[in-house]
């Protein structure tokens, strides 16, 4: 989400003195509590390990073979952003043969951390029981051309490329812990000059980046505590249940995003769904009562809570580039699958397994004899929980520090209101709600699941049936 900054600080942890030949400048420190006592604590940590990462890249940038290493990892996109993981950047390295390590090593020692690159590498590991993996994410990318400029010549580079050289040859380096609660009218970025002198009190902004390549080096909050991507999860038709044909699956053809509700630094918008199926009325005409019934299923996960944290369901990650010229983007992303997604699947036969009345064995055996009668009875979210969808689409936000936490919206229905929470800072792209129809009864009369053409001044998209 884009903040307007208010303060110019980079970090109280950091000590910074101004364009200085010796390796002295920036104090970090490798003491890691057993137990963090506090949020300003844990703050405190990782920036101070985000810095030392700085140090090392910033040294490293001047090499052009590392530069190139950092492109063509970032051209790969493997969360769906510009950036590259630093543990899979090591990885990719001594597939060709470079010893980042050993090159961490010497430069840790060559600008007096006490640090070693083993330290350095598991010093965000086990954060209050999460696992934190620093990025290398550089905005503008692909506008510069990054790949096919590297060149030692560098009078053959591109204009936008050119335009900057002069001044920073060399990347410069931004540290950002990923906390948005805390916003700033700039972030110091420093660098090398030609001449060796390090450049430590550069003001970078977002204006900044589009003029000088940036190398931001941040917590990614896409992995999950190994590090690893999660694949998103596919869904079939449930063909063998007489009802399919009743049953939709809804999706989404296209989308535009015409708002940054993410800030610039922290990249590409993650734009995600809460979603969930009640009546018209919110009541549940089986008993009466108020009830609404939201599909849970692993999405993005939030570095808070991985835990639990599992209704954010992404639909897609939107570029700023996109989001900035109002792209209509196919995204022919599947919402929620009805068709197939089971809300509870009964057992029969349960009670009889809990009698107390008869023997442990005796229980067993008549269970048994009943599954051979009565198979499992399943129950899905349409039309059992509800005929009417209410969803919430926003940009999701998290953080390490739990500053990111959930924000609400309110949608109207029949002497009804359905409140939604959702983790985010800022109000959502949409919410609102859907009359649900069956597949063999799509229609264009008015404004369902299977025909909705929503264009709001955030977003604009539309629901079909599959």
């Amino acid at each position: 989400m884009y903040k307007h900054l208010k303060i110019g600080i980079f970090s109280a942890s950091l000590i910074i003195f101004s364009c200085k030949k010796n390796y002295n400048y920036i104090e970090t420190s490798f003491s890691k509590p057993s137990n963090f006592s506090s949020t300003i604590e844990i703050k405190d940590y990782i920036n101070k390990q985000l810095q030392t990462y700085a140090i090392v890249f910033a040294e490293l940038a001047k090499d052009q073979e590392i530069r190139y290493l950092v492109h063509q990892n970032v051209a790969k996109q493997f969360d769906g952003d510009d950036n590259v993981l630093i543990k899979d950047l090591i990885i990719s390295a001594e597939k060709k043969g470079i010893n980042l390590k050993e090159k961490f090593d010497y430069i840790l020692k060559k600008t007096n951390q006490n640090i070693s690159s083993e330290q350095l590498l598991a010093s965000l590991n086990d954060i209050n029981k999460q696992n934190v993996y620093p990025h290398i994410y550089i905005p503008n990318f692909e506008k510069f051309n990054l790949l096919n400029n590297d060149k030692s010549d560098k009078s053959k580079s591109t204009d936008a490329f050119q335009d900057y050289i002069d001044k920073y040859p060399y990347p410069v380096m931004v540290a950002y812990d990923g906390d948005e609660s805390v916003t700033l009218d700039y972030y110091t970025g420093y660098t090398y000059a030609t001449d060796e002198t390090f450049i430590d009190d550069i003001h970078v902004n977002e204006e900044f980046t589009n003029e000088n390549e940036v190398w931001v080096i941040t917590p990614n909050e896409n992995v999950n505590n190994d590090g690893v991507m999660v694949a998103p999860p596919t869904f079939t038709n449930n063909t063998l249940n007489s009802n399919v044909t009743e049953r939709p699956d809804l999706y989404f053809p296209n989308m535009t995003v015409k708002e940054h509700k993410e800030s610039w630094i922290k990249g590409a918008s993650e734009v995600c769904i809460y979603v969930g199926v009640s009546w018209d009325n919110g009541i549940d005409p089986s008993n009466g009562k108020y009830s609404t019934t939201f599909w849970t299923n692993p999405g993005m996960i939030s570095l808070a809570d991985r835990n639990s944290d599992v209704n954010n369901i992404e639909i897609r990650k939107f570029s700023r580039k996109e989001v900035s010229k109002k792209k209509n983007i196919d995204i022919n992303f599947t919402y929620f699958p009805l068709s197939s997604e089971i809300y509870y699947i009964e057992d029969p036969c349960l009670s009889i397994r809990l009698r107390s009345n008869q023997t442990p064995q005796q229980n067993v055996i008549d269970y048994n004899a009943c599954k051979m009668q009565n198979q499992n009875i399943t129950h899905y979210f349409y039309p059992e929980r509800g005929d009417y969808l209410y969803y919430c689409i926003y940009e999701y936000d998290t953080g390490l520090f739990n500053s990111n936490g959930t924000s609400s919206t309110e949608i109207q229905g029949t002497n009804y209101i359905q409140k939604i929470y959702y983790r985010s800072n800022e109000s959502p792209y949409f919410s609102g709600r859907l009359k649900i129809v069956p597949r063999n009864q799509a229609t264009q009369s008015y404004e369902n699941t299977s025909w909705a053409n929503i264009n709001d001044e955030a977003i604009s998209f539309t629901s079909r049936h599959r």
